[in-house]
């Protein structure tokens, strides 16, 4: 049994999340042996290159760093999985990464980022579109609803970012959350996502019928 998990079984085995995992911790391994992988796959925003969109994410700056971005992708990830089927989500997951970078590049003129937290930023506003009423479950007893800890995490970077200097890349996650937010929309509204009456549209689309039938109700008059 997991001490951190949410309340939404898996309906299948989320291959490409743990594949996604593992390469996280076997790239943080090749770099802990050989310390000079990192630098070139940094995203730096000197010299940015087209291939670093793609490897930045998978490195990691320390041992911490890599575990709070597992413990976020084995939490949120594998449902996401489940809803996007496993080449949908994996494209998902890159394009996270690329515009969380795109987003760091718009905010610094000198570093380079590394790690996966703007492309976990997206799979979390991804989680917060299709399953908004999920609870995290810890030790089995407490339920805290995901929207509260997800709302904090992205209110939290964005004063972060616009109050303080940081080296921690805030516009990236924030770029990374908003992108998987929009996108999942877009792509639950157009159907390429099948809906589901767990997600924010159908919930949305479901108050309006009933607030409209009570409404109605009310206006009837005996006669």
């Amino acid at each position: 049994m997991s001490p951190l998990k949410t309340d939404v079984p898996l309906r299948s085995v989320p291959w490409v999340n743990l594949a996604l995992i593992l390469a996280m911790v076997a790239l943080h391994i090749v770099v802990v042996l050989e310390p000079e992988t990192s630098p070139r796959g940094a995203l730096s925003a000197r010299d940015p290159r087209l291939v670093q969109f793609l490897t930045y994410p998978f490195l990691h700056l320390g041992l911490l760093h890599l575990l709070g971005n597992v413990l976020a992708q084995a939490l949120f990830g594998g449902n996401i999985n489940d809803r996007m089927g496993h080449l949908g989500y994996a494209a998902f997951f890159l394009a996270g990464g690329v515009v969380a970078g795109m987003g760091f590049l718009a905010t610094t003129r000198s570093g380079a980022v590394v790690g996966a937290s703007g492309a976990i930023g997206a799979v979390i506003g991804a989680y917060l579109v299709l399953l908004p009423k999920a609870n995290i479950v810890l030790f089995e007893r407490v339920r805290i609803p995901s929207i509260y800890p997800i709302t904090a995490y992205f209110i939290l970077n964005l004063v972060m970012a616009i109050s303080t200097t940081t080296l921690v890349a805030r516009w990236a996650h924030i770029s990374g959350l908003v992108f998987g937010v929009a996108l999942t929309l877009v792509l639950l509204a157009l159907k390429i996502i099948p809906p589901d009456e767990q997600d924010a549209i159908s919930l949305v689309s479901h108050f309006r019928r009933q607030s409209t039938q009570d409404r109605d109700g009310k206006e009837e008059r005996p006669t």
